[in-house]
């Protein structure tokens, strides 16, 4: 896994995705609290994401030549209360899972 926030003893409220790794596309995307500790990011989600998703969002990315930021909702920061979070893997380039500890 790579990992995408600081691990520090702090709540993580950001994430940064390099632009090498995964580029998305478009200026915002849909969040979903798809279980205890994972975090799907999509504007094309599976079917089995919408049917079993804990809550679903949408958040703005910032984007640079070499980072894309995304700020947590704070439904999702209340939820997880993540001190890291790492990308599990893609699927599709516009599916991202996200793991949090």
């Amino acid at each position: 896994m790579t990992s995408i926030s600081d691990s520090t003893p702090e709540i993580v409220t950001e994430i940064y995705l390099s632009t090498e790794l995964i580029m998305i596309p478009k200026e915002k995307i849909r969040i979903f609290a798809l279980d205890a500790h994972t975090i799907g990011l999509s504007n094309n989600p599976p079917q089995i994401w919408i049917e079993k998703r804990l809550w679903e969002g949408e958040v703005t990315i910032f984007k640079d030549k070499e980072e894309q930021t995304i700020i947590l909702p704070k439904e999702i920061v209340e939820f997880y209360r993540p001190k890291k979070i790492e990308i599990a893997g893609t699927i599709k380039k516009d599916n991202i899972l996200l793991v949090v500890q």
